[in-house]
């Protein structure tokens, strides 16, 4: 098979047929080689993001501290419930900046995106609560999560559990790269 057939597949060394991370001399990774399918599902993050800032998603973000003692409770969120959420807003606006750099790999319909070391926590974090918002706004269980997928004519529910597992794929990739190195 020559290089121009490699690259029509999606493979060869230019154009992976599997996205990669590549760890650049300034500790950056370098998400390439994301077909048009993961690439639209990340830049969809920032909006997936926004929903977990609505109230009836606070419990799936922040689970309960003192599910036992309400006057606890109450006192821990007057304390630390604006903070959790102005920390989960930073890094949804990092993990935006850093999409609004995705550009064409090497390849036309692969594209790539570089996260600063520093981000690394903040796109780890942010990855598995967006798994998180999707699956309870689309009341995906560990059951919908198992069952077979219809990719003939998928349902609602079929295209949200893609999204997670994209998700859920590129955050392991993520971790596997190296450990995080401070945020921003």
């Amino acid at each position: 098979m020559t290089e121009e057939e490699d690259r029509e597949k999606g493979e060869g060394e230019g154009n992976p047929a599997f996205p990669v991370v590549e760890r650049e001399e300034d500790g950056a990774l370098l998400l390439r080689g994301l077909p048009q399918g993961i690439a639209a599902v990340l830049l969809e993050l920032p909006d997936i993001l926004k929903q977990g800032e609505e109230e009836d998603l606070r419990s799936v973000l922040h689970s309960r501290v003192y599910p036992d003692e309400p006057e606890r409770e109450e006192e821990w969120n007057k304390l630390m419930g604006g903070e959790l959420f102005h920390l989960f807003a930073d890094r949804a606006r990092i993990l935006g900046r850093d999409l609004e750099g995705m550009t064409i790999d090497s390849s036309p319909r692969r594209y790539r995106v570089r996260i600063p070391g520093k981000h690394l926590t903040a796109w780890i974090s942010s990855l598995a609560a967006a798994r998180l918002i999707l699956a309870e706004r689309f009341e995906v269980d560990e059951e919908a999560m198992r069952k077979e997928r219809d990719f003939e004519e998928p349902g609602i529910q079929d295209l949200v559990i893609w999204r997670i597992d994209v998700l859920a794929l590129i955050q392991e990739m993520l971790l596997l790269s190296g450990e995080a190195e401070g945020g921003e």
